[in-house]
């Protein structure tokens, strides 16, 4: 019996050039598990048609006769196929309505859906991700659109050497470009209109991470969230720094209940209990980057109001906000949609509460970074690391038994989890999506 895989060509938009698994990843799946790639052809993919050729791979259109097709982002109900394995980030598990038309139309058609989201450890921790790589771009077109900011405000700055991140080809190229950055702040330091220089970083995950990972390029000091409130009264710190301070949990949330302790994991299991004690930071940050995962029913880390009626007391130093998480009036309301990577920022006017695209305007609050696909501006590096990430489960997905009870079908327990849709089945995980599924 062939074994064989597809791999969709991924079109939602022009920067879509990611790819689940890379050339070499498809040459070792061939050479070490005897399964052939099927891939589709495209134009924009960071790897060129030619090079899957090369590994082995077979180029074309009809992909149909794949048992499992990957992609990236979400597919067409018309690929749907009864009995057939389609691995891609749904979004649906928060029940997204945008979605809901497509996962019914996987059900109707009595395909298997599994979501990359859900691919996780027995701790819930996520195995397949991109998320180091959009903290990175997230991390570094937030420094981007600093030094366009002060650039715009008349202020000459070290910063506005820094391009965007798809103007960089890949993580080397980038870190050569802040190297160079760095080299500007040692010798002539940050203007003193951005002294002391202080971004603060909300959250302790991947995209967190991976943003850290940028700013650490740049000279940096680490301080914690009771140093920040503490640093500029002190008029002891660097101008040839950037101060970076990480804000995890414990830092932010409180209970609503003041004489009950933050707990973590008591806050994962009932988040409308707690309140938000970010306001206190906020009048020590330059630059805010958000990158928390946000549930609904928890706190803000910004709500829109009282952020307006407390910039308009007095003028405020925060310039950017890189909102990574990039959650539509979520985590930080003032995040009224998405952006593209050809736009990536608008500006919020807290006096006349009201949104304008750009960087930068007259009486303007801050700039805000909202882009929705910031891994998309490294495709290759992005990829490769999440094929690697990926490949010690594509074997066992294509020998797997759809037919048999989930703990019969040879798929391996991460793949188990992240099951959705079995059979055109909700699997019990995810029998909580039927209330969000469109009304028959």
């Amino acid at each position: 019996m062939t074994k064989r895989i597809g791999i969709r060509r991924d079109d939602k938009n022009q920067w879509e050039a990611r790819v689940p698994l890379t050339p070499k990843q498809v040459a070792y799946l061939k050479r070490e598990h005897g399964i052939e790639t099927w891939i589709q052809p495209s134009e924009i993919r960071t790897f060129p048609d030619d090079a899957y050729r090369e590994a082995g791979a077979e180029v074309r259109e009809d992909i149909s006769d794949c048992p499992v097709t990957f992609g990236v982002k979400e597919m067409p109900a018309s690929m749907f196929e009864a009995s057939k394995c389609y691995v891609f980030f749904a979004h649906v598990i928060k029940g997204q309505p945008y979605n809901m038309d497509m996962l019914q139309h996987m059900m109707d058609t009595g395909g298997h859906l599994v979501d990359y989201e859900r691919i996780v450890d027995e701790h819930n921790r996520r195995l397949i991700f991109f998320g180091r790589f959009a903290g990175m771009a997230g991390m570094m077109d937030s420094l981007w659109l600093m030094g366009q900011r002060l650039q715009a405000e008349g202020i000459e700055n070290p910063l506005s050497a820094i391009k965007q991140t798809y103007a960089y080809d890949g993580w080397v190229e980038m870190q050569k470009a802040l190297a160079d950055v760095s080299e500007v702040i040692n010798e002539q330091g940050l203007p003193e209109a951005l002294t002391p220089m202080v971004c603060g970083v909300v959250g302790d995950g991947n995209v967190s991470r991976g943003a850290q990972e940028v700013l650490s390029c740049l000279p940096h000091i680490n301080i914690t969230p009771a140093e920040l409130l503490k640093l500029e009264e002190s008029g002891e710190y660097s101008k040839k720094h950037i101060y970076q301070v990480v804000f995890q949990e414990e830092d932010w949330l409180a209970h609503k209940d003041d004489s009950v302790a933050f707990e973590r994991q008591a806050y994962y299991g009932e988040p409308a209990a707690y309140k938000s004690t970010f306001d206190r930071y906020l009048p020590s940050l330059d630059m805010l980057i958000n990158a928390i995962y946000w549930d609904p029913t928890g706190p803000r880390l910004i709500e829109r109001e009282a952020f307006r009626n407390w910039w308009l007391e007095a003028p405020r130093s925060l310039r950017v906000i890189g909102d990574l998480s990039c959650d539509i009036g979520g985590g930080v309301e003032l995040t009224e949609k998405a952006t593209q990577i050809d736009n990536p920022s608008f500006i919020y006017h807290p006096k006349s509460d009201s949104f304008e695209d750009g960087v930068y305007g007259e009486e303007a609050g801050p700039s805000i970074l909202a882009v929705d696909n910031l891994p998309c501006e490294m495709p290759k590096d992005a990829s490769e690391q999440f094929g690697e990430m990926l490949l010690p489960f594509v074997a066992g997905m294509v020998d797997a038994d759809f037919s048999k009870d989930l703990e019969e079908t040879g798929l391996p327990e991460p793949i188990q989890r992240a099951l959705i849709v079995k059979g055109g089945e909700l699997m019990p995980a995810y029998h909580y999506l039927r209330e969000y599924l469109p009304k028959k």
